[in-house]
């Protein structure tokens, strides 16, 4: 027997958990969760390639001191930590930032998990998917100009 799940999402019972780390790890945009208390919870691949890094040092870090070393991520950051002190779910936003000297235009998607669960109020968290949308950007400007 399957039981839908809030968003239409189907979930059977006894479900192996690795499906969701499978799920993650397959994904080709960046996933990140930070809990309410700041700290990096879920990094998945995407992610840490990504932006450069470790996979081992990311989890269990604080969000914020993952790009202290990042000129120009500010904004970037700002979004994401707006989302966690501020409970907002379902943001939207575009941001540049440059990595590895190259400007990116990131598209990055919040949203904010809570349990319906008043003992478990603690473990609040923001999902953060990070699209690099660069690409895309180009293409349209390219698409424009010549239609001109």
């Amino acid at each position: 027997m399957e039981y839908p799940d809030r968003g239409g999402l189907t979930v059977k019972p006894n479900h192996d958990p690795k499906l969701y780390q499978t799920l993650l790890e397959n994904l080709s945009d960046g996933v990140i969760v930070i809990g309410s208390d700041g700290h990096v919870q879920i990094a998945n691949s995407a992610f840490c390639q990504m932006f450069e890094f470790d996979p081992e040092e990311v989890g269990g870090s604080l969000f914020g001191e993952l790009f202290i070393m990042f000129e120009g991520f500010d904004e970037f950051v700002e979004i994401i930590l707006k989302a966690v002190t501020d409970r907002h779910s379902g943001e939207r936003q575009v941001t540049s930032v440059r990595i590895r000297e190259e400007p990116r235009l990131l598209s990055v998607t919040t949203s904010y998990l809570s349990t319906t669960h008043p003992e478990e109020a603690e473990q609040t968290a923001v999902v953060a998917v990070i699209s690099d949308i660069t690409e895309i950007q180009e293409l349209r400007e390219t698409e424009l100009r010549m239609a001109k």
